[in-house]
């Protein structure tokens, strides 16, 4: 009996512990089939190992692209550097331009009133000396003779305002001349083409204001000096006159000097180089004019002393 009872714990046990592995051996199949279904694991880890393996194309694409931002920034940078390089000289041509235009308009108005021969010849020399810096400021820099920048005198007959008009639609013409040219510009992107050309419209617009304000304010300086000096005669005129000449020729020498440090054209520092030069002559030519007219005056600033004799000597 006892020989019974142990045979069949024998095989009982057996049983079990069949059982036993057989539920292990279940258990680590369900835990496998739930790993590969993980992301990361299995088939899917490998597929997540070829997405990781396709990056560095990625990198490399993104990093294109990015330095392909950075060299359009570059070049668009460096355009707008340009830009704004041209517009200082443009600027500075203008107002140069302007200078000699009022010195050609004062020297015409004085001529008509003074009656010292020397200052009456002074007069031409100043008409003769800026119309010919103007030319030659026009051949360097055709733009400028396409901007009616003359200014007018109340010696010639014309009203300022006509003339001012005149300016603005010549003035006007060139711009949407120059805005027309940058439409048409051809350019490597359509995208930079299309920003260029509305910045290029910006400008050419504010150009143009620019160029109406410098140039009304030398119109108005110009109708406010002969207002001034026409109250006076004679020797007072060509005294008034002198003094209004190495004012202004002391105020042109302090552009030029500025314009030589800004401009950077190699068609521009010439003409800043001969116009200061000749302004230097033309202010040591005015004082000592001024010089000459105070010892006139000074021998005959009484009625009584005033005569040919007295200057004769």
């Amino acid at each position: 009996m006892r020989k019974l009872v142990a045979s069949t714990l024998v095989v009982l046990l057996a049983f079990a512990a069949q059982a036993v592995a057989q539920s292990t051996s279940s258990s680590r199949q369900s835990q496998s089939n739930q790993t590969s279904d993980q992301p990361g694991v299995g088939g899917v880890g490998n597929s997540t190992t070829g997405d990781t393996a396709t990056s560095p194309a990625s990198e490399s694409t993104g990093s294109s692209a990015t330095q392909a931002t950075r060299r359009n920034s570059l070049g668009a940078g460096t355009q707008s550097a340009n830009a704004q390089s041209s517009a200082l000289e443009q600027h500075i041509a203008t107002c140069l331009a302007l200078g000699n235009e009022e010195e050609v308009a004062m020297a015409q108005f004085a001529q008509q009133r003074a009656t010292n021969p020397e200052v009456k010849q002074f007069a031409q020399e100043m008409i003769r000396q800026h119309e010919q810096a103007i030319q030659q400021m026009q051949q360097a820099m055709p733009q400028l003779a396409s901007m009616n920048l003359k200014l007018t005198s109340s010696a010639s007959g014309q009203s300022g305002a006509a003339s001012s008009r005149t300016g603005a639609e010549s003035t006007g013409n060139a711009t949407a001349e120059a805005d027309r040219s940058t439409a048409t510009g051809e350019t490597a992107s359509s995208t930079t083409s299309t920003a260029g050309n509305q910045r290029g419209a910006a400008a050419g617009g504010g150009q143009h204001q620019m160029v109406e304000f410098a140039r009304t304010a030398k119109q108005n300086c110009l109708r406010l000096s002969e207002q001034s000096l026409g109250k006076k005669q004679g020797a007072e005129f060509d005294k008034a006159y002198i003094g209004q000449q190495i004012v202004a020729h002391t105020s042109m020498l302090a552009e030029l000097q500025a314009a030589q440090q800004f401009a950077s054209g190699s068609q521009l520092q010439p003409l800043i180089q001969q116009g200061t030069q000749m302004t230097e002559q033309h202010l040591a030519h005015a004082q000592s004019i001024m010089q000459q007219l105070e010892a006139a005056g000074g021998q005959g600033g009484s009625p009584a002393r005033a005569g040919a004799p007295a200057r004769s000597r």
